[in-house]
């Protein structure tokens, strides 16, 4: 898989009902699918947002934090409001549910507009950092 196929790998892999297919997703103990939600246009899907809560963290920090480690919106569906209503639905249930905060994370050189579109929803820069990389083999796909 390249890196730029991989909203529509997670899409298609989503769109599949076998427990099997959902256990990469849903097999984390923070997963939270109260906070975790699936967008369709005719009968696909188009995008998807994950929540995750991290009980450790929480009572470590005195507060509940929605860690969102996943908001993917097929290349087709962009531009469409699609990730922005997601994000909204998402953040309306865990505020409404007592979370203080929400956090993710974000590739600041991505072409997508994806830093834009969480400033607009009112994230804010928080921490930035540098991931370097060895290749040990001659294949050069992306880890998700």
């Amino acid at each position: 898989m390249t890196c730029g196929n991989r909203a529509a790998s997670i899409l298609t892999i989503a769109a599949q009902t076998t427990a099997e297919s959902w256990a990469h997703f849903i097999g984390f103990r923070a997963f939270r699918p109260a906070y975790s939600f699936l967008a369709y246009a005719d009968g696909e899907p188009v995008g998807m947002i994950m929540g995750q809560e991290f009980d450790a963290y929480n009572e470590a920090v005195g507060r509940r934090e929605l860690y969102i480690p996943l908001v993917a919106t097929r290349q087709a569906a962009r531009k469409r409001g699609i990730a922005s209503a997601l994000l909204a639905k998402a953040l309306t249930a865990a505020k409404t549910d007592g979370f203080a905060s929400a956090s993710l994370n974000v590739d600041a050189d991505s072409s997508t507009g994806a830093v834009r579109l969480y400033e607009r929803l009112g994230f804010a820069i928080k921490d930035t950092w540098i991931t370097q990389r060895k290749v040990l083999t001659e294949r050069h796909e992306c880890a998700l």
